[in-house]
C-alpha cells in the first residue's frame, strides 16, 4: 500500500452556540468522507456535542473567544492527526465531498494546498450570487498558521505550490445576516493595533458597504486602493466597490474616476467597463453606455480569488443593455437583451415588465416607420394629431411630421390614417 494511499484527512471547525440544524446538516456532507473531525466550541453554552450527537464521530475542544478567529482556528488546526487539513464553517454544505480520496490519492508530492470554490450567496432562482476560491485543503506537514483577526487566512511556513479544483465546492447555505454588529469593532480594534496592515482598510470598506453606509464604505476603498502597496487584486476590488459606493450615493464623478483606475490598471477585464455603462446610464449618456456595456461581454471576469457575481457578466449587463438600446430607439436588440437576461433569472418580473415594453415599442416603431417609408414629403399635422402619443415621441415622426394616407372619405372630409 503506498503512503498516499493511507493519507488521511482532518477536518477542523469553530462553533457558536444555537447552530444545532446547519451544524448536523454540514457534517452530513463531510463526515462520511474524512477520518477525523474536530469541533472547537467558542461558547458560551458549551452544548456542540450534545446538539451534534453520537452518529458523527466528532472530537470536542472548549475555546475561550477572544475576538479572534485565527486563534481558535489555529487551535483547532492543533487537535488533527491527519496527513490533510480540511476547514469548514457550520453554514457551509460540501458538495462533491466523495471526490476527496481520489483528489488526495492523485495529489503531487509538491502541492502543498488546493483551493476550492466557495458559493458565498444564491438568488431567488438558485444562482450563483457571489463566489470565490479559498484555500481549503492543505498538506499539514508544511506547517501553517492562521493570521487575521477576522477574514482569517491561511499562511505556509515554507513556499509550496498550490492549484486550485472545481470537483469539490463549498456552498454557504445560511440566511444573509448583517454581522456588522460583531465585526466592525474587532476590525476597528485591530486597525487600532495594525495601522500600517492594509488589507484591513479593505476589510473595513467592506463591512461599511455591506452594511449600507455608503459613505464610510466609499472612503475607506479609496484609500485602500489610491495607494499602490496593496496586492493588485484587493486593489481592483476596492476600486469596483467603491465605485458602487459612489453610484450609491448619486456621486457619478466619483464613480467614474474609482472605474477608470480599475479600466486603466486592469483592462483586460469586465467589471470596471460595466461600472462604467452604469455611470453613463445615471448620466443619460446612452450612447456612450452602449460601447461600454457591449465591452463587458468581450472582457474577462474578475480574478475568483476576489469576489465575483457571475450574475454581474449575464444578467446584469443584458439589464443594461436593455435599456440603453430602448433609451435610443434600438428595440430590437433591447428585446434581445430582455431575452438574454432572461435565461438567468426566468421570472424576473422587472425584464419581464421592460421586454413587454419593448416588444410594444419595436411594433410601433416598424408601423411609424414603415407609414413614413410610404409617404416621406407629406404633411398632415391634423391628422398627426390622431397618433398615440407614444409614436409621436418616436424622434422620426416628430421631425418629419408623418403624412395622411387616405384609404376612404371618413364623414365627408376628415381623413382617416391607416398604419401598414
Amino acid at each position: 500500500m503506498t503512503r498516499k494511499a493511507t493519507a488521511t484527512i482532518g477536518l477542523a471547525m469553530i462553533v457558536k452556540d444555537d447552530v444545532a440544524d446547519e451544524l448536523r446538516a454540514c457534517l452530513k456532507t463531510i463526515a462520511p468522507f474524512v477520518d477525523q473531525i474536530v469541533l472547537v466550541d467558542t461558547g458560551p453554552k458549551r452544548n456542540s456535542a450534545s446538539v451534534v450527537g453520537p452518529e458523527f464521530r466528532v472530537e470536542v475542544h472548549e475555546f475561550d473567544w477572544c475576538d479572534d478567529f485565527a486563534k481558535a482556528r489555529q487551535f483547532s488546526f492543533s487537535f488533527l492527526r491527519t496527513t490533510f487539513a480540511l476547514w469548514a464553517d457550520h453554514d457551509d454544505e460540501i458538495v462533491g465531498a466523495e471526490n476527496l480520496r481520489s483528489i488526495v490519492a492523485n495529489l503531487h508530492d509538491d502541492i502543498g494546498h488546493i483551493w476550492f470554490p466557495y458559493d458565498y450567496s444564491f438568488d431567488e432562482y438558485g444562482n450563483v450570487a457571489t463566489t470565490h476560491l479559498r484555500e481549503r485543503l492543505v498538506r499539514l506537514d508544511v506547517g501553517w498558521k492562521w493570521s487575521g483577526r477576522l477574514h482569517e487566512v491561511l499562511i505556509p511556513s515554507r513556499p509550496t505550490k498550490w492549484e486550485t479544483n472545481d470537483q469539490v465546492r463549498w456552498e454557504h447555505r445560511a440566511q444573509r445576516i448583517n454581522q456588522t454588529a460583531r465585526n466592525l469593532p474587532v476590525l476597528l480594534k485591530w486597525n487600532e493595533e495594525e495601522p500600517d496592515n492594509l488589507r484591513i482598510w479593505l476589510f473595513v470598506g467592506n463591512q461599511y458597504y455591506a452594511d449600507g453606509q455608503n459613505e464610510k464604505a466609499a472612503a475607506w476603498y479609496t484609500k485602500f486602493w489610491q495607494d499602490t502597496r496593496g496586492q493588485p487584486i484587493d486593489r481592483y476590488q476596492a476600486m469596483m466597490f467603491g465605485a458602487e459606493a459612489h453610484r450609491n450615493l448619486k456621486n457619478v464623478r466619483e464613480a467614474i474616476r474609482a472605474n477608470m483606475a480599475g479600466v486603466t490598471e486592469f483592462p483586460e477585464k469586465a467589471d470596471h467597463y460595466l461600472g462604467m455603462c452604469e455611470n453613463m446610464i445615471m448620466l443619460g449618456a446612452w450612447k456612450k453606455a452602449i460601447v461600454w456595456g457591449e465591452q463587458v461581454l468581450k472582457k474577462e471576469p474578475a480574478d475568483p480569488i476576489s469576489f465575483v457575481n457571475p450574475l454581474d457578466y449575464t444578467w446584469r449587463v443584458w439589464k443594461d443593455l436593455n435599456a440603453c438600446y430602448a433609451a435610443v430607439g434600438e428595440y430590437e436588440k433591447a428585446i434581445e437583451a430582455c431575452e438574454l437576461a432572461l435565461k438567468r433569472r426566468p421570472n424576473d418580473k422587472d425584464i419581464l415588465h421592460n421586454l413587454v415594453l419593448s416588444k410594444k415599442a419595436w411594433a410601433q416603431q416598424k408601423m411609424v416607420q414603415g407609414f413614413i417609408e410610404l409617404h416621406p414629403n407629406g404633411t398632415a399635422t391634423r391628422a398627426l394629431r390622431t397618433v398615440p402619443v407614444e409614436i409621436r415621441r418616436d424622434k422620426d415622426v416628430r421631425d418629419i411630421w408623418v403624412p395622411s394616407l387616405l384609404r376612404r372619405a371618413y364623414r365627408g372630409s376628415q381623413p382617416r390614417i391607416v398604419f401598414f
